[in-house]
């Protein structure tokens, strides 16, 4: 019974998700047709020391037992929206509300039945999982903490110190820790190349070898030679006649 509640409350929720996604959240079911697992990715919040970061989550039951993954895995319990699910950060993160096993101190992912936890010893707050809540309101949440962490109530006490001690040194640390763990992987382009590309018919025509062309052969003789240069021309017989003609000296 409680399985086709949280399969009809799921469906719901990917309706509302298709409907009206989240800015720099991403959420979505691995199966929509089994939505109990899901996929999430946090963009770190403009302004904080995360920013221009992807961090990425692990969410789980108490019940399961799954390893950490690549993104944000959301695993959702059979008596959903009833008990809330567990979230940890896959992503290195240097965060007072975020220990070194990503366990997350967000009192909303607090159950009112569950004690003993690794959340039970950070959450001081009335405010517990509600069934009025969603998976997008848990990520806007998480999103929230980013940017305004919550000191007084810790998981990594000597962060919050950090934090209140020397909150620049604290959120150069935080941005040194994204840039190494949360910036996004480009792969390197390949060089092009500046040679103009060969066509298939060019690499045919190499292949078989360059055949010699006999090259034209070209007279010297122009069209425009003078009549009187030719040897049988008229006016080299009468050149010739005239030099003939004696020469008289005075």
């Amino acid at each position: 019974m409680s399985n086709s509640v949280a399969l009809k409350r799921l469906h719901k929720e990917m309706k509302d998700i298709a409907k009206e996604p989240l800015v720099g959240i991403s959420l979505e079911p691995r199966n929509p047709d089994m939505p109990f697992e899901w996929t999430a990715v946090i963009d770190g919040p403009e302004g904080s020391p995360y920013e221009e970061g992807r961090l990425y989550v692990y969410q789980h039951t108490k019940t399961s037992a799954h390893s950490f993954c690549s993104e944000v895995s959301i695993n959702i319990p059979n008596d959903y929206p009833f008990s809330p699910p567990v979230m940890r950060f896959v992503t290195k993160i240097y965060h007072c509300n975020v220990n070194r096993l990503g366990n997350i101190c967000l009192d909303i992912l607090k159950s009112k039945w569950v004690t003993g936890d690794a959340l039970s010893l950070c959450l001081h707050s009335d405010i517990r999982w509600s069934p009025a809540l969603s998976l997008q309101k848990v990520l806007l949440s998480l999103s929230s903490l980013l940017t305004d962490c919550n000191t007084n109530d810790p998981l990594d006490s000597q962060i919050a110190k950090h934090y209140k001690q020397n909150k620049q040194e604290h959120d150069e640390v935080a941005r040194k820790m994204t840039r190494e763990f949360a910036l996004p992987k480009s792969k390197p382009q390949p060089i092009a190349s500046t040679e103009p590309p060969v066509k298939q018919a060019d690499k045919k025509t190499s292949a078989k070898g360059n055949t010699a062309q006999p090259k034209e052969t070209i007279s010297l003789d122009s069209d425009d030679e003078k009549e009187e240069d030719r040897p049988h021309s008229p006016a080299r017989k009468k050149q010739k006649k005239v030099d003939k003609t004696p020469i008289e000296i005075d």
